[in-house]
């Protein structure tokens, strides 16, 4: 794990009890980085759920994840190894999100959660949806081929805030 002003990066397996210490330094980073309780709450759940995914997902039960902090934007980054069906699920599931507006999102958001219905590993297809509906300026995923029917899935989210010297 790197640590520092503006920066914090981790690498390596995950389980619960490693993802419940980092939850904890999720939610201490932003609440450092940004000047609104909000805006905190705000980027740890955008956070946590792509750890969540990625931890559900992860093929080798291994996650990178990273968040940078610099000029109001914070950046989160989340990078695992997945099988083809489900890096092409993540990829089929963000391009429908990336084209819904953040209203549609949010509709769309509270019928699945009247719907009780789960995928095969627990999801209930919330995850993206949550994610659009928390209003991120950015949200990209990625997925490259890294041989041997696996891919490397990259999600990357930039939430901008506005410090109070700012307009």
């Amino acid at each position: 794990m790197v640590i520092g002003k503006e920066h914090i990066q981790f690498q390596g397996a995950i389980n619960e009890d490693i993802g419940a210490n980092l939850t904890k330094l999720v939610l201490s980073a932003f609440s450092i980085y940004l000047h609104q309780a909000s805006d905190a709450k705000r980027c740890t759940s955008v956070a946590l759920e792509l750890i969540d995914n990625a931890q559900r997902y992860a093929r080798d039960g291994k996650i990178m994840f990273e968040i940078t902090n610099s000029d109001g934007a914070v950046n989160i980054r989340l990078e695992n190894l997945a099988g083809e069906n489900d890096a092409m699920k993540l990829k089929e599931s963000a391009e429908f999100v990336h084209q819904l507006s953040t209203d549609e999102a949010k509709s769309l958001y509270k019928q699945q959660l009247l719907n009780n219905t789960f995928g095969e590993r627990g999801g209930a297809g919330l995850g993206f949806l949550f994610i659009k509906r928390k209003g991120v300026n950015t949200f990209e995923v990625e997925i490259k081929p890294a041989g041997a029917g696996q891919y490397i899935c990259r999600c990357s989210v930039e939430l901008n805030f506005y410090t109070s010297e700012q307009p």
